[in-house]
């Protein structure tokens, strides 16, 4: 018991860093853009950016709200050794994820205008309409960001994850400083600045996440579901796949797999014998 709360407490500790990297990743990108526009474009332009926050909480919630709930029924999938249901609620979620991020974009773009009347003040609703504007037509990307984010930790690949947020985090400060002091682009150089790095830490994030449109946590967990009895000699536990079902663990501890129906999930607890 000792030992399995040795080896759960190390596999916690190595998520926790990357996890936080990647959330304050998303916070620290919102606070340069702040900083960088209030340089260039004083008060009215931080107001700007703040007033038009309401719609990058938005696009954050939505894709949460998406990709958290199919993660969470991957996961469960995954505990339960179904892993071709797990694979279907990603696809789900990216499907999902897309059709929604093309209907939000579409009608936040036809209605920023009124929008932007009702966020900002009358000094400043030109530029948020603006800023919103181009945060809308670049949604999709905030949305589908969130498959990957909660996925890359499903596979235990949470320093993919960080890695992501930190590419968002360090293109958008880069591009903001390009389009607002050098090219000179505005407020709207600032909304495009955060799209774009947006758009670079998305597709960093699906290149690492799937493998030829399947889950690829797949490929460790199934190896390790074709462990039954009789096949004591017969384990093939794969590399590390997931947090919630780490392939070492059951190589580390010489457990079996059971399913979540006839023992409640996880491993039934029995070492095999030597």
């Amino acid at each position: 018991m000792y030992s399995d709360q040795k080896l759960l407490g190390r596999i916690y500790f190595q998520a926790l860093l990357p996890n936080m990297m990647a959330i304050l990743g998303g916070t620290i990108n919102v606070l340069f853009d702040g900083i960088l526009v209030g340089r260039k474009m004083g008060e009215l332009g931080i107001a700007s950016v703040n007033q038009s926050l309401a719609v990058y909480l938005l696009l954050c919630m939505v894709g949460s709200l998406i990709s958290s709930g199919a993660f969470a029924e991957s996961a469960a999938a995954v505990g339960a050794n179904q892993t071709e249901k797990g694979e279907r609620y990603y696809s789900l979620a990216v499907e999902i994820s897309v059709l929604v991020g093309i209907l939000i974009g579409a009608v936040g773009y036809l209605f920023s205008g009124p929008m932007a009347r009702v966020l900002g003040s009358s000094d400043s609703w030109r530029m948020v309409e603006t800023y919103i504007r181009i945060t809308f037509a670049g949604g999709i990307f905030k949305i589908l960001l969130y498959v990957p984010f909660f996925y890359l930790r499903l596979e235990g690949k949470t320093s993919q994850s960080a890695l992501a947020m930190m590419v968002m985090t360090v293109s958008n400060i880069v591009l903001d400083y390009l389009f607002l002091f050098v090219l000179e682009l505005g407020i709207g150089g600032a909304a495009w600045a955060s799209v774009l790095a947006t758009a670079a830490a998305c597709g960093l994030s699906f290149l690492s996440a799937p493998v030829k449109g399947r889950v690829s946590f797949s490929s460790g967990i199934s190896r390790i579901s074709g462990n039954r009895k009789g096949d004591k000699k017969r384990k093939s536990y794969g590399r590390k796949q997931s947090v919630f079902f780490p392939a070492d663990y059951a190589a580390q501890r010489d457990y079996e797999p059971c399913g979540r129906q006839q023992h409640g999930g996880g491993f039934c607890g029995n070492q095999q014998s030597e």
